[in-house]
């Protein structure tokens, strides 16, 4: 399968998380004499999910183990009022309108890539004020393979699929939902998930639960020195597999890590690397988990999820 961060119609090439970060430090040591444009602080604050029949439950665990509830949105998000109001507060508007542009003068047409207004202009970092914001989540590795199993297993009659209203999902709405999110296909779509990875001799360290200091400018706020995260676990290097390659979701360990390759058309595996972070993505290639993504990228196809943790 062909790197997912690159779109071979918009020729970016979404870089890995260590030249990423290597790039964003030599442009911060570039920029300290230039004025700092200045944007207000914008607080957190918890919006109710408005519509449960959104949602899809989710019973997963987080980092540490812990068994928890989520709802997870059916779909990427589009931008509705409610994420309008919230990246006008956060001074995102007009980057995300200037990236709407940029896709409609490449070409595009709403009819052969739905995902023009999947907020793709926000990489990584960008994404968790807004996230904080409308006060949703993002789900990690192992959350993300648990709600793609439970759809699967739904599809094949094997576990209910249940809608945050109580309501049982149709077959026909699962497929859906399963196909916009993993079906081997063209137009190219990622998901960023709650998950980065710093390498540290024969052990990874996996992180997630990330959040922000709401009282930093938004310019400080997404600095990746000022990322924090609520779990982090080392995991050794040999209790995975550090190769890309097919497997099946079988192969995927409790923190959401390929244990081991296997020929299949399931799912491709790209390993963790040194400040990279995870997300999802297929194209028509097929589908896959990458934990070799650039936190600072983005790109027209790169979607976000909302997700609410019940407890």
């Amino acid at each position: 399968m062909s790197n997912p961060f690159y779109d071979p119609k918009t020729r970016i090439h979404l870089r890995t998380g260590e030249q990423a970060y290597k790039d964003y430090s030599a442009r911060v040591k570039s920029e300290k004499s230039k004025p700092v444009k200045k944007t207000r602080n914008t607080k957190t604050k918890s919006n109710l999910i408005l519509n449960p029949s959104n949602f899809i439950k989710l019973s997963t665990f987080t980092l540490d183990g812990n068994p928890i509830n989520m709802l997870v949105g059916k779909y990427a998000a589009q931008v509705t009022q409610e994420i309008q109001e919230a990246l006008n507060s956060l001074g995102y508007l007009p980057q995300i309108k200037d990236a709407q542009n940029n896709i409609t003068q490449k070409g595009y047409t709403q009819e052969d890539i739905w995902i023009n207004n999947r907020l793709g202009s926000l990489n990584w970092y960008e994404q968790i004020p807004l996230f904080e914001c409308l006060g949703y989540d993002r789900m990690d590795n192992r959350q993300s393979l648990d709600f793609i199993i439970l759809l699967k297993n739904g599809l094949d009659g094997k576990a209910a699929v249940t809608g945050g209203d109580d309501k049982q999902l149709e077959r026909d709405e699962i497929k859906d939902i399963l196909d916009k999110l993993s079906k081997k296909e063209s137009p190219w779509r990622s998901e960023y998930s709650d998950a980065g990875f710093q390498i540290q001799g024969d052990k990874i360290i996996m992180h997630s639960g990330h959040y922000t200091n709401p009282s930093l400018s938004l310019q400080e706020r997404i600095k990746p020195e000022n990322i924090q995260h609520k779990y982090a676990k080392e995991i050794p290097k040999n209790n995975i597999i550090m190769q890309d390659g097919w497997t099946k979701f079988d192969n995927y360990n409790k923190e959401g890590l390929c244990t081991k390759l296997e020929k299949s058309n399931e799912i491709h595996n790209w390993f963790p690397r040194n400040n990279a972070v995870a997300g999802l993505a297929a194209d028509s290639d097929g589908f896959c988990l990458y934990c070799d993504g650039g936190p600072l990228s983005s790109d027209s196809g790169l979607g976000m999820r909302f997700a609410k943790i019940l407890g």
